[in-house]
């Protein structure tokens, strides 16, 4: 049983290695200060669809590459065709993927669902926002629609700290002067401080 016990903690170590590297190259990219929501959901997206590939294939891939690292003592105790035994290993096997394998997977892909479909939700509402593009893309009408849309979103009883029609006019005014060269969050920010102490801010305070 010893041996059993090894051979597990080493196809543990390798399920581990595979799932942490998976995640963390997706985890380092949200945590990011350029990070884009709408890139995000990809991510987030192809993360889920590993999961469920390795759902599939990841046991099989983690059991071979821990025979191939274990001992010539532990590929026998797996691997030979013993009339005495041939059942209990492959009863041991089924038995470790469903209670370990099979629950840590599952439980990864409920969680990555769950923040998959914040983001989704984030999108249908805030998604015009996300990039540039897609908000200069906008026309009047659809831009309009959006802002109304977060209004309502926002709403508690009724009440709601946004104005669409409010929303919607200083988004249209910053559609038309943002420059096509201003990308992300943060640029756009600094765009606008910029633009707010300057000759042509003021001049548009004054107007507006």
């Amino acid at each position: 049983m010893n041996e059993l016990g090894d051979f597990e903690f080493l196809v543990a170590i390798i399920i581990w290695y595979e799932i942490l590297h998976a995640v963390n190259i997706v985890s380092k990219f949200l945590q990011s200060k350029d990070m884009l929501v709408d890139v995000a959901i990809e991510k987030i997206k192809g993360l889920v669809s590993f999961f469920e590939d390795y759902r599939e294939t990841g046991f099989n891939d983690a059991l071979n590459s821990a025979k191939e690292l274990a001992t010539e003592r532990m590929k026998r105790f797996f691997d030979e065709n013993l009339d005495s035994s041939s059942s209990a290993p492959l009863s041991a096997e089924e038995k470790f993927r469903v209670d370990y394998f099979l629950n840590i997977v599952d439980q990864a892909l409920s969680s990555l669902n769950r923040r998959f479909e914040e983001y989704k939700n984030y999108e249908n509402i805030f998604g015009f926002l996300f990039t540039y593009k897609k908000f200069k893309s906008l026309d009047d009408k659809s831009l309009k629609n959006s802002c109304v849309q977060i209004e309502n979103a926002l709403k508690n009883d009724e009440l709601s700290d946004i104005d669409g029609n409010d929303l919607y006019m200083e988004l249209k005014l910053l559609r038309d002067f943002l420059p096509a060269d201003i990308v992300g969050a943060t640029n756009v920010l600094k765009y606008l401080k910029d633009l707010i102490v300057s000759p042509m801010g003021l001049l548009l305070i004054e107007f507006y």
